[in-house]
């Protein structure tokens, strides 16, 4: 078995940092039939929770081949949350369906899931406790995965974890805007968390969204939203920002631009209802 599955694939994930630098080693093993499931490590910043898995088929994973691309989703149905004392907490995946990672071989994969508690702070200690039901290997294009078999078992985890708050930077920033406020920024090793605010109710009503440049502009920054019903949350690689970070809150309705232009640094630093510019050297 590898030693840090964190360690394998940190620079093929989608989110790509160096976890493997601040986790804490698990290595906690469940078999179920022919498949083993070890969670290595886990690590969290405070507000994110990120756990790698090491995924081992006795009979090989019938999917793998050699010709996939570095990144691939091994889809899975489970069941996770956390407990600190009598107090359970849901979490939230961010609309990830499986594990981030790849295939090491024929017979293992290693993936990374990130979670949060909608943005709200997780306690210092906590019990992460994850129940995997089933494993989605194989899906063909077009295809509902839940009309898969899959293979299925019980694998189940109740590890304790600390958080680690080292090198966590809180940024108060309160740019508002009729009603409109980039409230924070929480800087991590690995994730860059924003915090929005709307005067409105967001779900079906308004078309809000975040988009991040660094390098004075000239680079954009993919990252993953999660909007309730007037605030949200948006978390970018720290890897990404260069120098500064600007962070651009606007409407998509009123996006003038065509194709690539629509969301580019212009339009968006035009149209935006509100914007900051962080400086993060």
């Amino acid at each position: 078995m590898i030693n840090s599955a964190f360690q394998a694939i940190e620079n093929l994930i989608q989110i790509r940092g160096s976890y493997s630098s601040y986790a804490t080693s698990v290595n906690q093993t469940v078999t179920s039939g022919d498949l083993s499931v070890t969670i290595s490590e886990v690590y969290c910043d405070g507000i994110n929770l990120f756990v790698s898995y090491i995924v081992e088929s006795r009979k090989g994973f019938s999917s793998y081949s050699e010709n996939y691309a570095d990144y691939i989703q091994l889809d899975y149905e489970k069941l996770d949350g956390i407990r600190c004392g009598d107090e359970v907490y849901q979490l939230n995946d961010f609309g990830t369906a499986g594990l981030e990672g790849e295939y090491l071989d024929a017979y293992t994969f290693a993936g990374i899931e990130a979670y949060s508690l909608e943005g709200k702070p997780f306690p210092e200690k906590f019990d992460l406790e994850i129940s995997i039901s089933r494993f989605i290997p194989e899906i063909s294009f077009g295809q509902n995965p839940f009309q898969k078999n899959g293979i299925r078992g019980r694998w189940s985890f109740d590890i304790p974890v600390t958080v680690n708050s080292a090198d966590i930077q809180t940024i108060e920033v309160q740019a508002e805007h009729h009603g409109h406020t980039i409230d924070k920024v929480l800087v991590s090793p690995i994730m860059i968390t924003i915090y929005t605010s709307y005067p409105d109710i967001y779900f079906n009503t308004v078309h809000y969204d975040v988009i991040c440049y660094t390098n004075t502009g000239t680079e954009m920054i993919l990252g993953e939203g999660l909007f309730f019903l007037n605030t949200g949350i948006t978390r970018i690689p720290r890897e990404n920002v260069v120098d500064n970070l600007e962070i651009f809150v606007f409407d998509h309705t009123t996006l003038t631009g065509e194709g690539p232009e629509r969301y580019s640094y212009e339009e968006l630093k035009k149209h935006a209802i509100v914007s900051c510019t962080i400086d993060l050297q």
